[in-house]
Formats: structure tokens, C-alpha cells, sequence
């Protein structure tokens, strides 16, 4: 049985190197040879950052989270977090756009999900508003009016009371 095993054609991919003339044949295998991926790392959830090899080497990050997830984003930026904490950023980020689920009249609001929490920030220019009370109060409406149109918080609020529901 072992007799046949050893006749027993096997397929390899790999890249077949002809000489001009004909006379010369070789092959390589794509298994063997270096790899073209160096210092692989990855995350919780799927991520991998690995450095490519060859003419111009890269730095390459693969982010990976399922399509009916209820944030996205969130789950995309944390395992950016973990890939890239050795980094140093040469600047500060900022917070990010696409998780802002309201972003008007001096007034914006973020969704962290995994923490649980709404963050929001408002703005009034004391020079131009007569009234500062009033813009606060204004501020607080159109909190109270957007958030319930955002589909992401929606999402977001379901999320937590199913998980207080369950115990979680």
C-alpha cells in the first residue's frame, strides 16, 4: 500500500521556470521559499496585522466584525486598538465620525457600545448667543428629538436591555 502511495500523482501550485532554449525546466513550489507575510499578529475578533516582503514592503491590517453587528464600528476601532497599541500616533485622534449618531448646532453625540454609554459634547458661543440658558436648553431638545431617529442607537439601546434582560 505504501508502494502506491508513493506513485500516486500529487497537484502543487507553484511556478514553472522555462529556459529560452527549452533544454532547462524548473519548479517551485509556492509552499517553499520565504513567507510573504512577516510578524503576524492577531486579535480578538479576527484582526490580523502582518508586514509584507518583497520590492515594497507594507504594513497591513485586516479588521474583520459580522454584517448584522449592532455597532459596527466600535467592534472595527477596538481591534484597531489592540493591532496598533505599540504605535505612536504623531498626533491626537479625534473621536470618530461614522459612530457620531448626532452632529448639529454646536451639539454632538457618540455611541460607545461596549462600555455602555452615550457620550455628548455641546458648544455655545457666549459672544453670539443672547441667551446661554436658552441655547442649552435648545441644545437638550435636539438631543432628546435626534437620538430616537439614529438607527445606531436604536441598535445600541435594544443591545442593553436584552442584556439586562438576560443577566449578562
Amino acid at each position: 500500500m505504501k508502494e502506491k502511495e508513493k506513485n500516486t500523482p500529487v497537484k502543487r501550485r507553484g511556478v514553472v521556470e522555462i529556459a529560452p532554449n527549452g533544454d532547462e525546466i524548473k519548479f517551485r513550489a509556492y509552499n517553499e521559499g520565504e513567507p510573504a507575510h512577516q510578524n503576524v499578529r492577531k486579535c480578538q475578533g479576527g484582526g490580523q496585522r502582518y508586514e509584507t516582503t518583497g520590492k515594497e514592503p507594507k504594513q497591513v491590517l485586516n479588521l474583520q466584525c459580522l454584517l448584522n453587528a449592532p455597532d459596527a464600528y466600535e467592534q472595527l476601532s477596538e481591534q484597531f486598538d489592540r493591532l496598533t497599541k505599540d504605535l505612536k500616533p504623531n498626533a491626537k485622534r479625534k473621536l470618530p465620525e461614522r459612530q457620531r449618531v448626532v452632529n448639529e448646532g454646536g451639539l454632538q453625540c457618540w455611541m460607545n457600545q461596549s462600555q455602555q454609554k452615550l457620550i455628548y459634547t455641546g458648544e455655545i458661543d457666549l459672544a453670539a448667543s443672547q441667551n446661554w440658558q436658552s441655547e442649552l436648553l435648545r441644545q437638550a431638545q435636539l438631543l432628546v428629538r435626534r437620538l430616537p431617529a439614529s438607527d445606531v442607537f436604536i441598535k445600541v439601546i435594544k443591545s442593553i436591555k436584552k442584556d439586562k434582560v438576560n443577566g449578562q
